[in-house]
Formats: C-alpha cells, structure tokens, sequence
C-alpha cells in the first residue's frame, strides 16, 4: 500500500453530482487563443519552458499545439474554463475522474507507472520540450472514464484551497468545495519531472493561485445541461 502523506488522510466518502470533465488537458493552442483574446493578466508565465510564446500574438511552439498548455496560473486556469462555459473541477470531481468507482491508485490501475502509462521522470536538459507529449497520447493510461493524462505529462490545478488538515475535519458530504479561503489552491495529478511516487491519484500538491509553473497545467469540467443525455456529440 502506499504511504500517504498525512494532508491525504483519513480517506473520506463523498457524494457528487453528475458532472462532465473534459478527455484531455487544455492544449497550447486553446490556451493561446485564450491569452490573444483576454490578454495576459498573471494567467501565464514567459520562459524557456512554455509550450507557449509571444511574437506579436501568444502562440503554441511549433509542432507542441497539441501538448498541454503549461506554465499556467490557477488564476489563468479558472479564467479560461469560465471563458469556455466551463469551470475548474473541484478536487473531489477530480479525484472521482482520476480514481473511478473501485477508488485505485493510479488512473489506470493499481500496478505502478510505467513509461507506455504516464510521461514522468523526464529532464528537460536532456528533451527540452520533448519532455511533455500530446494531450491526447498514451492511451495505455487512461482513466476508468477514459480521461488522458490524469497521472504525469502537467499537474493539473483544481478549484480548492489548499489546507493541510481539510481531510481530518468531519464528513464533507456531498459535492466538497474545500476550504473557504487560504493562501495556495491545490495541484493534483504529478508531471513530466516527477518521480513515480508523486503520481498517484490522491496525492496533494499545492502553490500560491498566482504562480505559473513549466510543470503546471489543468482541463475544465462542467455541469451537464438537461438535453446534454441525448444530444449527439460531434
């Protein structure tokens, strides 16, 4: 069994509303045209690591536009899910997302990542952007709900502010949305440059909501519409 870090325990039940949550991490060419549209307001931070660039306009690198948009804020990660008619999922919708019903380690399964699972343990003097991969790539890790990426390639920012004691305090119930303030959000799902024990599903990073990490990244999920089971997706 794993060792759990003492802010993951003690496991807790909760109950969720139906949800939708996206397959895939917002890629760089989503969150460009996010940026080109909004502007820059501390939603992303300039460096060498950005699957993103300015020249005249926010760009994905080339042949990176379908890598996962990183270097991303929680700020910038909740303003773009609202600008897409989404929101940022809560820590528990993620987790569901992640663990399934039977409530696994890994998206996958039980049995530790492997390199064909989830993009970790990478090092980007060696790969430089090569350290991330595609969106929508590996799909020998995808989640019960056939969700990519859950575990590596970006961490992905949930809703939540972070406390390390929120677990220990009584039942959370139905639909948790965490603390009510605090100084960091949460960060789940570990990355590119993490070792394998940091990628399981339950574990808990966490940053101050203004910081853009080149390991940081995030999807978005959404309440389902009434005509949402039986439209036709295209």
């Amino acid at each position: 069994s794993l060792d759990k870090q003492a802010d993951e325990r003690p496991m807790q039940k909760v109950y969720l509303d139906e949800f939708l949550i996206d397959r895939y991490e917002v890629s760089a060419s989503q969150f460009a045209k996010f940026l080109n549209a909004k502007g820059n307001s501390n939603f992303f931070s300039m460096n060498k690591f950005g699957t993103i660039f300015f020249d005249k306009t926010y760009k994905a690198r080339k042949a990176q536009e379908n890598f996962p948009a990183n270097n991303v804020s929680w700020a910038g990660a909740k303003a773009y899910c609202k600008w897409v008619g989404k929101h940022l999922p809560t820590e528990a919708e993620w987790e569901k997302a992640a663990r399934g019903t039977d409530g696994r380690h890994f998206p996958w399964g039980d049995s530790p990542p492997e390199p064909q699972k989830a993009r970790f343990l990478k090092h980007w003097e060696e790969l430089k952007e090569q350290v991330m991969v595609p969106v929508d790539s590996m799909p020998g890790g995808i989640s019960p709900y056939g969700l990519n990426h859950m575990a590596g390639n970006v961490k992905e920012w949930v809703d939540d502010w972070y406390d390390r004691e929120y677990y220990g305090e009584p039942d959370h119930g139905k639909n948790p949305i965490g603390p009510l303030g605090g100084e960091f959000k949460v960060i789940k799902g570990g990355s590119w440059r993490d070792l394998p024990g940091f990628l399981y599903s339950s574990h808990r990073n966490n940053n101050e909501p203004g910081a853009g990490m080149e390991d940081y990244g995030f999807r978005c999920a959404r309440r389902p519409k009434k005509k949402d089971s039986t439209s036709s997706h295209r």
